[in-house]
């Protein structure tokens, strides 16, 4: 590792690896992730880490990531398909406050019927404007607001 770089061993449960990879991407620098559980769910993770602007390469046993400096970038709004993943999908949409312009999270329709109301009105008591897009409660929401 280079000077100012950090290493971490993600432990199997594929959340852990979720939540590795979302605290890396908001950190400053590069961080690595030793033995990540690779998934769907974790891979569905990793793209929208990189549309929201962090850098994640994939090495033997490890992922690489660079960091936002807790500010993600990702230009114009865009829309995030969660597929089936109920954890990318709940912490995505918190990380998702740390980005200037609005951002999209839906998922397969079996996500569209997983309510996620309880986060919601957690994120906007906080700073969010986060509203939904079909069914009060369900999936897709809009993201906006500040955390």
């Amino acid at each position: 590792m280079k000077e100012g770089e950090f290493c971490v061993t993600a432990p199997p449960p594929k959340s852990y690896t979720h939540r590795a990879l979302i605290v890396a991407a908001m950190a400053d620098g590069v961080s690595t992730i030793k033995n990540p559980l690779y998934s769907g769910d974790t891979l569905v993770t990793c793209r929208a880490l990189r549309a929201l602007g962090a850098g994640i390469s994939q090495e033997p046993g490890m992922l690489r990531i660079t960091g936002c400096s807790g500010h993600f970038s990702g230009g114009k709004m865009m829309t995030h398909d969660m597929e089936n993943s109920g954890t990318s999908f709940r912490l995505l949409t918190a990380a998702a406050l740390l980005c200037p312009q609005p951002v999209i999270f839906t998922g397969s329709p079996r996500m569209q019927e997983r309510p996620v109301g309880h986060l919601v009105e957690a994120l906007n008591s906080i700073g969010g404007r986060i509203r939904y897009l079909s069914n009060a409660g369900y999936p897709p929401v809009l993201v906006e607001g500040t955390l």
